[in-house]
């Protein structure tokens, strides 16, 4: 079934006539492409066809990247969904979800959302239109979404075919931009403090704080002394601790905290990749480091490379959250071609069993990698 799902993407052409955002530009465009412009995947002997090793490297094509790198993408709550009881409850949803962005200005997430009554059920390409039918189809739909705290109330005005729908959505399935999220898992900071960021800051906001920090660490303005997650994130909670010569602004800190450094250390400690790694499966955490390092290091091991570390992972001769602490630590300390050459190596040495014992610096319980 995957096979053959990618390999449609990879071989069907689309068109969007009027239709595709160039967000950057602000410019609405025509563009037909393939979704997947590359496919390729690992697989046992010449078979061509997917196994529990399989890994997958799949470069899309260049509208979608240039969409996703200027940000204009809707993330969607997929896991959500797919809980949902009943096909029309998803299509309920996901009418819901879209209606919170508007196209032009993606960053502003409303918190509540009219409707008339029949144009929703037209949307829904119900059967029946007439507002006592709809009113019926509607019910378990709404029934469900407020029960599982997607919504915080709907309410019903006027009458007849004049009636409206009032929803008001709950404020914890905000969304993560993926362009946001991906940023923040550049610096370490796992998914579920992500998460709790992007209730508390929208993306634009995010997205500032984070080129600030990352301006800083450049301009050695500021010095990492935990981790980059750490500092990231003190950095997002408390901006107005941080000088920003960039945009002009001498920010003075508070007393007692004369460099940036001191007030990073307060910061309570987050939740790690032991943690997170911890609440998977070995099966989730093997492909997870996987695609970390991938992610991390892009292009810069072979797909055949990233399919013996998930195998080293899944069978506990590596330990996932090191290697991934590792792979940021050395981005950070700018070693990253240490740490590829380190990995390489043992790697390499799989295929070796007698010079495994030379290049044991990322196993588990070992120490980081020099």
């Amino acid at each position: 079934m995957l096979s053959s799902s990618l390999d449609r993407l990879h071989t069907t052409s689309y068109e969007i006539a009027g239709g595709w955002r160039d967000h950057p530009n602000r410019r609405w465009t025509t563009a037909k492409f393939h979704f997947i412009k590359l496919l390729e995947y690992t697989h046992q002997g010449e078979s061509g066809k997917f196994d529990e090793r399989s890994m997958l490297r799949l470069r899309l094509a260049e509208p979608l990247v240039a969409s996703l790198r200027s940000g204009y993408t809707k993330p969607l709550n997929i896991e959500f969904m797919q809980s949902l009881s009943r096909p029309r409850t998803r299509i309920i949803f996901r009418l819901l979800d879209a209606m919170r962005y508007h196209p032009e200005t993606p960053d502003e997430l409303i918190d509540a959302y009219d409707i008339g009554l029949i144009e929703l059920a037209e949307q829904c390409k119900l059967p029946n239109i007439r507002p006592d039918a709809v009113r019926r189809a509607l019910a378990g739909p709404h029934e469900e979404l407020l029960r599982r705290g997607y919504l915080r109330q709907v309410v019903a005005e006027g009458r007849g075919r004049e009636q409206r729908l009032h929803y008001e959505f709950s404020p914890d399935f905000t969304p993560v931009n993926p362009a946001v999220l991906h940023r923040l898992r550049m610096h370490g900071v796992t998914d579920g403090v992500s998460r709790q960021l992007a209730r508390q800051y929208t993306t634009s906001v995010l997205t500032g704080r984070i080129e600030l920090f990352e301006r800083l660490v450049k301009s050695g303005q500021l010095t990492v002394r935990k981790t980059p997650a750490h500092a990231l994130v003190h950095l997002i909670k408390n901006a107005d601790q941080y000088p920003d010569s960039a945009a002009g602004k001498v920010v003075t800190l508070r007393p007692g905290t004369p460099r940036v450094q001191a007030a990073q250390s307060e910061e309570p400690a987050l939740p790690g990749w032991a943690e997170e790694l911890g609440r998977m499966s070995p099966d989730e955490a093997a492909a997870f480091t996987a695609k970390r390092v991938a992610l991390l290091y892009a292009r810069k091991f072979a797909l055949s490379e990233l399919d013996t570390l998930r195998e080293l992972v899944l069978r506990g001769q590596l330990d996932p959250a090191q290697v991934i602490e590792d792979a940021h630590h050395r981005l950070t300390a700018l070693d990253a071609q240490g740490f590829i050459d380190d990995l390489k190596d043992l790697l390499r040495c799989e295929k070796e069993p007698k010079a495994m014992s030379a290049e044991a610096s990322l196993t588990k319980g070992a120490p980081p990698l020099p």
